[in-house]
């Protein structure tokens, strides 16, 4: 085991750069993880962008980042543009595959369900590492 925890940021940096052992797959398999969370992010932002203000994205990514998920369903005109975004409460939304193996959303409501969405019709972020510090620090 390497110990890292007293290196200043260069060595440590310097270390992982130089790392070749056991537990590259563990590393590789968290660099997916954090990837695919920063990707979505940016594409989510991207989206946000066409009809929210620089100041409600904000407030929706701190929102995000504090409960550690958020979802919006995607209203589009007849045109199929984006000219709004519904915000959902993600208690209520769950993902599913169709009976012709589609991903798609369902939200339900007091076990009822109450709308059906195809996976292009929601806008879901997920940031659940700094949700999960808080609840730690409240516990």
């Amino acid at each position: 085991m390497i110990q890292l925890k007293d290196k200043d940021y260069f060595e440590q940096r310097k270390a992982i750069r130089e790392y070749d052992g056991p537990l590259n797959d563990e590393i590789k398999r968290m660099q997916n993880s954090n990837k695919s969370y920063f990707i979505n992010f940016i594409k989510c932002i991207d989206l946000m962008r066409t009809v929210f203000s620089e100041t409600q994205i904000e407030e929706y990514i701190d929102k995000t980042i504090k409960e550690g998920h958020s979802a919006f369903e995607i209203i589009r005109n007849d045109k199929k543009e984006i000219i709004g975004l519904n915000e959902l409460d993600v208690v209520t939304i769950h993902p599913i595959i169709n009976s012709t193996s589609e991903k798609g959303w369902t939200q339900y409501v007091d076990s009822k369900t109450i709308k059906s969405f195809n996976h292009d019709d929601i806008l879901y972020m997920s940031m659940p590492k700094t949700f999960y510090d808080i609840v730690k620090i409240l516990n």
